[in-house]
């Protein structure tokens, strides 16, 4: 029997929170995280029970990665694993000592790289929608017109909508003006 897990979760690009608060309830079940692929396959390894605390990174660059890694080696944090931008560490420091520290990710690289991912979206987006409007025009000539198009262009309204308001929210905690 093997003791590694996969688990499929899809989590939003910026919940880091949600993501860590889910590490930390899986170490506590005896699932103690390994890595992360395609930002949602993530596989565990089979342990004993304990109680873990897992913290996310965001760096867009990191200019000295040996560097980076000895910071956060002194704050008690063990480095696991990346995936893309995201660096997921483990606190290996007394439990104690854990409240004051906090690992640093910076508002404002964080909305800089959404507005990246929100633009991406709306350019697909609208390339949908040129394309999506042919097949619907064309469907309407043989009285024959499908509702997965219609459902598609939901879709991503949703995920559009759903990307402004995360965007707004960085923007509001982070004082940004400008959006």
């Amino acid at each position: 029997m093997s003791d590694l897990k996969r688990v499929f979760k899809l989590f939003y690009i910026f919940d880091i929170h949600k993501e860590e608060e889910w590490l930390n309830e899986m170490a506590n079940k005896g699932l103690h995280f390994k890595n992360v692929k395609f930002l949602c396959l993530y596989t565990f390894k089979k342990d004993t029970c304990e109680d873990v605390i897992y913290r996310i990174d965001f760096k867009e660059k990191i200019y000295d990665i040996e560097e980076y890694y000895k910071l956060y080696r002194e704050y008690g944090f063990e480095y696991i694993s990346k995936m893309r931008y995201f660096n997921y560490f483990k606190y290996t420091g007394e439990k104690e000592n854990y409240k004051s520290v906090e690992l640093y990710n910076n508002p404002t690289e964080e909305l800089k790289w959404l507005k990246k991912y929100h633009y991406l979206i709306l350019g697909c987006f609208v390339l949908e929608l040129v394309i999506l409007t042919n097949m619907i025009i064309g469907k309407l000539n043989d009285n024959s017109i499908s509702i997965f198009p219609i459902l598609l262009i939901g879709l991503v309204c949703i995920l559009i909508l759903f990307t402004t308001t995360r965007l707004k929210k960085i923007v509001k905690k982070t004082g940004e003006v400008e959006y």
